[in-house]
């Protein structure tokens, strides 16, 4: 399979392209970079040749008489001498050989210049390589480097002062061409622009091929979520390793489970508000289609009635429970808060149970204390926490209500000394349409809705509700809301 046949929005033609496009850049970096090293360092070593031969010339013209007429006589003996001595064949071969090792081979040989532009054992005129450099280390007395060129030829010229009595009378000048160094500074550019495309190209098949390695994993998660669906959210991502898609996919399944959980209670919900309204509405076929049977008296009929009454206030309730949940699902339950006065919500909840006793227990400042809420909501939410303690309370039992307040908040009880609630059921207390025994079956009045209106009602205020109870001491409802 051809690794690069891969659409461009792909995540793994972009990294391609970025991988190869970096490398080409760190390869031009390094091109210019080494083009230029290598030029120094090539220009040094020269300038380093030249400078031992230079030196050499300077320290021999240096021994030489500080008189330039002094100088030509013992030039002119030297050549005296040298043309009367018989040749040596094996002698001069040795000195042309240390001429090439030395570069005096160039066609531009060292020049030793007077100030006045002579040549400094000779005397005879001759003009500097490089008349700027000259004229500066004539000057100075310092040595000169230059680059330019000679006859079209790039050339290296150093410049050395030659000196007598401290006075720089001469100047040496070693030329060098520099078109062999070029050539191979050359030759080094072209094989990198040579080798730049395969390794681009290896750089871009190998960098597809590692890119596919380390997507594996997503294809594999992609795979497995392809196979989830609404009927079958049991399924999870596979886990492989410990690396960032191990912990995506371990986030995916986290999300998943809460999915679930959530079309799980969702279909009870909707399982169990069918089963709710389908009781009404069978008490009011019964009696409908028995009233009609046949002719009957008006007691009858306003008995039918009553019933028929009794199931459409049962039905009216419990739609009115539902779209009180719906909108607290949907975050729409608060919608008109104002202060209102703790003391005032209570005693008004307490009232709906006239026929029970209730002892206040409420902090000194009582009176005062405000929760930011909807005064109808917190009304529903006591009263219903007080019916469920009346409802499971024996009539020699005790109800009462507790407030204690937490700085910047207030946490309220509803206690009871009723029947208490087993263990294995308190987890499951607050789920809607949750009903732990007969004794909390419709038929009694409640239909397991109440305490998860109440937990909703206090989470709409900012706050929270938890029960605590044990079988045969009572219960405790807390309801905690932040004060105004």
């Amino acid at each position: 399979m051809n690794p690069f046949r891969r659409t461009p929005r792909s995540v793994r033609f972009r990294l391609t392209a970025w991988n190869v496009s970096i490398l080409a850049m760190v390869i031009l970096t390094l091109g210019i970079a080494s083009h230029y090293v290598l030029q120094g360092d090539l220009i040094r070593s020269l300038d380093r040749q030249m400078l031992d031969r230079g030196m050499g010339m300077v320290r021999a013209l240096e021994l030489a008489p500080a008189d330039e007429e002094e100088r030509r006589a013992a030039w002119q003996q030297r050549e005296a001498e040298e043309r009367a001595r018989p040749p040596r064949p094996f002698r001069q071969a040795a000195r042309n050989n240390e001429r090439n090792r030395s570069g005096s081979s160039s066609p531009h040989r060292p020049r030793a210049l007077t100030l006045t532009r002579r040549d400094y054992m000779r005397l005879t005129p001759e003009a500097p390589y490089d008349e700027a450099s000259f004229q500066r280390a004539a000057e100075t007395g310092e040595i000169v480097r230059v680059t330019t060129t000679l006859e079209g030829d790039p050339v290296r010229i150093l410049s050395l002062p030659v000196r007598h009595e401290g006075r720089v009378d001469g100047v040496v000048q070693i030329v060098r061409l520099l078109s062999d160094y070029q050539d191979a500074l050359r030759a080094s550019s072209r094989t990198l622009l040579m080798l730049t495309p395969f390794a681009l190209l290896l750089s871009g098949f190998v960098g597809a091929f590692l890119t596919g390695r380390a997507l594996l994993p997503v294809r594999t998660l992609r795979h497995a979520a392809d196979q989830i669906q609404e009927e079958s959210l049991s399924h999870r991502l596979p886990v492989v390793g410990g690396d960032e898609f191990a912990g995506l996919a371990e986030t995916i399944n986290d999300m998943l489970d809460r999915l679930e959980r959530a079309f799980r209670q969702q279909a009870r919900f909707t399982a169990d508000a069918s089963h709710e309204l389908r009781t009404p509405l069978t008490v009011l076929r019964g009696n409908i289609s028995l009233a009609l049977a046949r002719p009957r008296s008006a007691e009858e009929y306003r008995e039918t009635l009553e019933r028929v009454h009794q199931a459409t206030e049962r039905m009216s309730g419990l739609v009115e429970d539902l779209l009180l949940l719906a909108r607290a699902d949907a975050s729409q339950l608060l919608t008109d808060a104002e202060e209102v006065p703790l003391s005032e919500i209570l005693i008004t909840a307490a009232e709906a149970l006239h026929e029970r006793a209730i002892t206040f227990e409420l902090p000194s400042e009582g009176a005062d204390l405000r929760v930011y809420g909807n005064h109808r909501l917190l009304i529903t939410l006591f009263t219903n926490l007080l019916t469920n303690a009346h409802r499971h309370t024996p009539a020699e039992g005790a109800i009462g209500i507790r407030a204690v307040r937490h700085q910047d908040s207030i946490a309220i009880t509803v206690h009871d000394t009723g029947e208490g609630i087993p263990p294995e059921h308190l987890p499951h207390i607050l789920d809607r349409f949750y009903r732990v025994d007969d004794s909390r079956s419709s038929g009694s009045g409640g239909a397991g809705l109440g305490l998860a209106i109440c937990q909703s009602i206090a989470r709409a205020h900012g706050g929270s509700l938890e029960v605590h109870s044990a079988p045969g001491e009572g219960t405790a409802a807390t309801v905690t809301l932040p004060l105004a």
